[in-house]
């Protein structure tokens, strides 16, 4: 197998290929990319079957497959970041952090991988679901970014220059290694790779669907007979007002609880001494439904809403208290201005 590597790569009159197969070839069977740079050369393996969209990308954009001109894509990229004792960061073409290629693709997460040490190979994100061209290592375990970056691979060789990597050095070439026939039999061109993301955010769709109407169910048992707004929210009068409402622009103030669907408190102005909240009405001050609600009332009525996330907080959720896709209950009073 390494002498037909070695021969195809000679054909090819890519010296860069022909020293990294040689640099592999006592690795064992597996999917590499020999990355060489001014401090010695790394040696990646690549998780193929635990994060394919992440190793097809990175394979594809190494061998010039997955971007125009074909040209191999991080040839002459540097390390734009390095941060001690934390990771190393490359696959710039901007070299400023902020580039990447024409498309973006999902995070792979996957149980068995963990940031559990130096020399994990992972996908930089500005969010979820942003992957690119951007990588990092780590340089010490970083257990704190378990959950949001995709691991795709680790080091196999060279660990040493990963450490002494400095901010600006450049990867002379990237290239890619195959080893064993199921790493040979591991392929995916861009137009295999674009229909396995809209399979995977098509799968994701119903999924966080599903997990919303579930909410819903659970609230509905607790809640009962609920109104529907054409908005999507849902309401419960508990105490009528006095017919006069709030003007767009106006200073209202409302006591509230917060709950999730299992009827948690998540907050409450209860806690704070029933010190009121005071929002300007109708100016993106609150997330929508919390808008609409209120507009809806008259002064001194209570009533039960329940805001699905597309009038919350969406599939980010809000830090650690609201998780992405949830629907969210609040009960409301209007204070008398």
């Amino acid at each position: 197998m390494l002498f037909i590597g070695l021969s195809a790569f000679a054909q090819t009159g890519d010296a860069a290929a022909v020293k990294a197969a040689s640099l592999s070839s006592r690795l064992p069977d597996g999917l590499y990319a020999v990355i060489d740079t001014p401090r010695g050369v790394i040696i990646l393996e690549l998780f193929y079957q635990k994060a394919p969209l992440a190793v097809a990308s990175f394979v594809g954009l190494a061998e010039g497959k997955f971007q125009a001109g074909g040209k191999p894509y991080f040839d002459g990229l540097s390390f734009h970041r390095v941060e001690p004792n934390f990771v190393i960061q490359g696959g710039d073409p901007l070299g400023t952090g902020t580039g990447g290629p024409d498309y973006r693709f999902p995070n792979e997460i996957d149980p068995s991988l963990s940031f559990n040490a130096a020399g994990i190979l992972a996908m930089a994100n500005a969010g979820p679901d942003t992957n690119g061209s951007q990588f990092f290592i780590t340089l010490a375990a970083t257990p704190h970014l378990n959950g949001g970056y995709t691991i795709f691979g680790r080091v196999a060789s060279g660990l040493d220059s990963v450490r002494i990597i400095r901010k600006g050095d450049v990867m002379a070439s990237v290239r890619i290694v195959r080893r064993g026939s199921a790493a040979s039999a591991f392929s995916m061109d861009k137009a295999a790779f674009d229909a396995a993301i809209r399979a995977r955010q098509d799968k994701a769709r119903l999924e966080a669907r599903a997990a919303i109407e579930a909410q819903l169910t659970r609230i509905k048992g607790r809640l009962g007979t609920l109104s529907a707004n054409a908005d999507g929210s849902l309401y419960k009068v508990l105490k009528p007002g006095n017919g006069a409402k709030a003007a767009k622009g106006s200073a209202v103030s409302v006591l509230y609880t917060l709950s999730n669907a299992d009827g948690v408190i998540v907050d409450s102005t209860a806690s704070r001494n029933n010190a009121p909240f005071s929002f300007a009405l109708g100016q993106g001050r609150v997330v929508p439904g919390f808008d609409a609600a209120v507009a809806a009332m008259s002064y001194g009525e209570k009533r039960v809403i329940v805001l699905p996330p597309e009038l919350a907080y969406g599939s980010a959720g809000a830090g650690n208290v609201i998780p992405p896709n949830a629907v969210l209950v609040f009960e409301l009073e209007l204070l008398s201005p």
